[in-house]
Formats: structure tokens, C-alpha cells, sequence
């Protein structure tokens, strides 16, 4: 007798503002910084480089367990310098001072209804 062993990733929740929106079907998440060129009087090319203040570019897709939260309890127009808070498979990431960049949510017959979207976020920090 033979089985085949497929790794399955620990199941992750999202929240905002402390609110449980739902279980997260994909998560990416990118730094952005913007290096600033310092140069010298006299020199055409710069004598160094630093890195200026860093802010996240997340994209989250999640599945929510209650399709009513997010008009009843949370309306995402009104949100502004939010938290969101990502926690499973004994992690938690969270991210603060954060603004919709875009959001989509909609009804699919035997899925329920899904949400995505894409948030910048001004800090981030994660405990294990």
C-alpha cells in the first residue's frame, strides 16, 4: 500500500480593525522603498545613496464567513489609516496605517462570497 503526502499551508485569518473578516485563499506582500540619490557640488554622479521611509503593497484574496461584515459592521469607503492583521500556522502580521488601493468583493454560487484587495500599508510587524 502506497500514499501520497500532500503539504496543505496552515490556514490563515484575516482581520481589520480587530473585525474577523474571513479565511485568506492567497496573501502577497511587497516592500517598497524608493532609494534618493545625494550628490555633491561639482560631481555629476551621486557620492551615495539612501533609502527613503518604506511602506508595503499588500494583495489579499480571502473568502469571507459572514458577507454581511463587511457592509454592516465595516464599510470600506470610510476606512482610512486602518490595521489589518494576518494570523495562522502560529504567526501573526500586522500591518497599520493602511488605505485601500483597490477592492473588489463578489458572490460565486458554491464558493460564497469572495473579496480582494489591494492595500498599502505604512508599517509592518510580525510575532510567532
Amino acid at each position: 500500500m502506497s500514499y501520497t503526502l500532500i503539504p496543505i499551508a496552515p490556514e490563515s485569518e484575516l482581520s481589520i480593525n480587530s473585525v474577523p473578516l474571513g479565511a485568506v485563499c492567497s496573501f502577497s506582500e511587497q516592500t517598497v522603498g524608493v532609494p534618493i540619490a545625494v550628490h555633491a557640488i561639482g560631481r555629476s554622479l551621486p557620492v551615495a545613496v539612501i533609502n527613503s521611509a518604506v511602506h508595503y503593497e499588500l494583495r489579499l484574496s480571502w473568502i469571507m464567513t459572514d458577507a454581511n461584515v463587511l457592509t454592516q459592521t465595516l464599510s470600506p469607503h470610510s476606512l482610512h489609516g486602518f490595521a489589518v492583521k494576518l494570523s495562522g500556522g502560529g504567526r501573526t502580521v500586522q500591518f497599520t496605517g493602511c488605505e485601500f488601493t483597490s477592492l473588489t468583493v463578489r458572490s460565486e454560487v458554491g464558493t460564497g462570497t469572495l473579496a480582494e484587495a489591494v492595500i498599502c500599508a505604512a508599517s509592518r510587524t510580525e510575532t510567532a
